[in-house]
Protein backbone atom coordinates (compact mmCIF):
# COMPACT_ATOMS: atom_id res chain seq x y z
CA UNK A 1 0.00 0.00 0.00
CA UNK A 2 2.81 2.42 0.88
CA UNK A 3 4.65 1.63 -2.36
CA UNK A 4 1.50 2.29 -4.39
CA UNK A 5 1.05 5.61 -2.58
CA UNK A 6 4.66 6.63 -3.26
CA UNK A 7 4.40 5.67 -6.93
CA UNK A 8 1.14 7.60 -7.28
CA UNK A 9 2.62 10.70 -5.64
CA UNK A 10 5.69 10.51 -7.89
CA UNK A 11 3.38 10.22 -10.89
CA UNK A 12 1.43 13.25 -9.75
CA UNK A 13 4.67 15.20 -9.25
CA UNK A 14 5.76 14.45 -12.81
CA UNK A 15 2.31 15.46 -14.06
CA UNK A 16 2.45 18.64 -11.95
CA UNK A 17 5.76 19.70 -13.45
CA UNK A 18 4.30 19.34 -16.94
CA UNK A 19 1.00 21.09 -16.06
CA UNK A 20 2.64 23.93 -14.14
CA UNK A 21 5.08 24.54 -17.01
CA UNK A 22 2.17 24.70 -19.48
CA UNK A 23 0.25 27.06 -17.22
CA UNK A 24 3.35 29.21 -16.75
CA UNK A 25 3.80 29.54 -20.52
CA UNK A 26 0.09 30.31 -20.91
CA UNK A 27 0.14 33.15 -18.39
CA UNK A 28 3.67 34.48 -18.84
CA UNK A 29 4.96 34.57 -22.40
CA UNK A 30 8.48 35.35 -21.24
CA UNK A 31 10.44 35.46 -18.01
CA UNK A 32 10.28 39.26 -17.86
CA UNK A 33 6.48 39.08 -17.70
CA UNK A 34 6.72 36.84 -14.63
CA UNK A 35 9.33 39.11 -13.00
CA UNK A 36 7.07 42.09 -13.65
CA UNK A 37 4.13 40.32 -12.03
CA UNK A 38 6.18 39.51 -8.94
CA UNK A 39 7.48 43.10 -8.81
CA UNK A 40 3.97 44.57 -9.01
CA UNK A 41 2.67 42.18 -6.36
CA UNK A 42 5.17 43.65 -3.88
CA UNK A 43 4.90 47.27 -5.06
CA UNK A 44 2.23 49.22 -3.16
CA UNK A 45 -0.80 50.11 -5.29
CA UNK A 46 -0.58 53.73 -4.25
CA UNK A 47 2.90 54.03 -5.78
CA UNK A 48 1.65 52.40 -8.97
CA UNK A 49 -1.22 54.87 -9.05
CA UNK A 50 1.11 57.86 -8.80
CA UNK A 51 3.45 56.34 -11.39
CA UNK A 52 0.52 55.98 -13.80
CA UNK A 53 0.82 52.18 -13.81
CA UNK A 54 -2.17 51.28 -11.65
CA UNK A 55 -4.05 49.17 -14.21
CA UNK A 56 -0.89 47.49 -15.44
CA UNK A 57 -0.11 46.67 -11.80
CA UNK A 58 -3.58 45.19 -11.26
CA UNK A 59 -3.40 43.11 -14.45
CA UNK A 60 0.04 41.74 -13.57
CA UNK A 61 -1.01 40.92 -10.02
CA UNK A 62 -4.14 39.18 -11.29
CA UNK A 63 -2.12 37.03 -13.68
CA UNK A 64 0.19 35.90 -10.90
CA UNK A 65 -2.63 35.23 -8.45
CA UNK A 66 -4.65 33.29 -11.03
CA UNK A 67 -1.60 31.19 -11.92
CA UNK A 68 -0.96 30.34 -8.26
CA UNK A 69 -4.66 29.63 -7.67
CA UNK A 70 -4.83 27.20 -10.60
CA UNK A 71 -1.69 25.42 -9.38
CA UNK A 72 -3.33 25.06 -5.97
CA UNK A 73 -6.56 23.74 -7.54
CA UNK A 74 -4.59 21.09 -9.43
CA UNK A 75 -2.84 19.97 -6.26
CA UNK A 76 -6.10 19.95 -4.28
CA UNK A 77 -7.71 17.85 -7.01
CA UNK A 78 -4.89 15.35 -6.76
CA UNK A 79 -5.35 15.17 -3.00
CA UNK A 80 -9.07 14.51 -3.48
CA UNK A 81 -8.30 11.78 -6.00
CA UNK A 82 -5.92 10.12 -3.53
CA UNK A 83 -8.61 10.26 -0.83
CA UNK A 84 -11.27 8.86 -3.18
CA UNK A 85 -9.24 5.86 -4.30
CA UNK A 86 -8.37 5.07 -0.70
CA UNK A 87 -4.62 5.69 -0.71
CA UNK A 88 -4.90 8.29 2.06
CA UNK A 89 -6.58 7.56 5.39
CA UNK A 90 -9.75 9.40 6.33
Amino acid sequence: MIILLILTIVGFLILDIFLFAKLFRLFFKEKDSFNESVWYSFKPDLLSFFDGEFWRDKASETKLKLFLFLCFVIMAGEFIILKQIGLLPN
